[in-house]
């Protein structure tokens, strides 16, 4: 594999001192956080909820754009579940969703699928199975909690030296099942930001 050096950046830690020869030797220019990586921001800190701002603007767009379509009640639920859905989910990937920006996400879901009229169900059916009698949206909140789990068991599945690490840092040796699912998604989530 070669390393695309036009298009590569380097990006150093506070206390490296020898940032020019290292440039030199990888032959790339040097980068500075924040940036983007993939569509996905990178900050030197974990992100704030400011820092939101750009997905929560990109979903508002969206939902402005397909409103201005004359599009049936189902088509807009459909849009929500799978364009809106999976754009958050790519995000979600990364970063752990604070609850003001996960409420903000889901506001602006549930105004596009009403396009800002009274609401006709309330807002916890919207998110029931269809099965139960809702539309079968998955709850934002939900889907966050997933991305941990996610997290979790692919850190508890491999056997590299760094998961063995974060397992022993994080766990102190006790159980999975007495650890908290709730602490161990933050910890992990600082630590790998994935």
């Amino acid at each position: 594999m070669i390393i695309n050096r036009s298009k590569s950046k380097l990006i150093f830690s506070k206390g490296c001192s020898n940032k020019q020869e290292l440039l030199q030797i990888l032959g790339v220019s040097q980068g500075l956080l924040p940036m983007k990586y993939l569509g996905i921001p990178l900050y030197s800190a974990y992100p704030k909820p400011s820092d939101y701002s750009s997905l929560i603007d990109k979903c508002r767009m969206l939902t402005e754009e397909w409103i201005m379509k004359s599009l049936p009640f189902s088509g807009r639920a459909k849009l929500i579940k799978t364009i809106l859905l999976n754009t958050l989910s790519y995000w979600r990937q990364s970063f752990n969703f604070p609850t003001n920006v996960i409420k903000e996400l889901e506001r602006i879901s549930v105004n596009f699928l009403w396009k800002g009229r009274m609401h006709a169900w309330s807002r916890d059916s919207l998110w029931k199975p269809k099965c139960e009698g809702g539309l079968g949206i998955t709850r934002i909140s939900h889907l966050c909690k997933a991305a941990g789990i996610k997290l979790l068991w692919r850190l508890c599945s491999s056997h590299s030296s760094w998961s063995k690490w974060m397992i022993h840092q994080n766990l102190k040796s006790q159980p999975i099942a007495l650890a908290t699912s709730n602490y161990l998604i933050q910890n992990l989530e600082v630590h790998c930001g994935q």
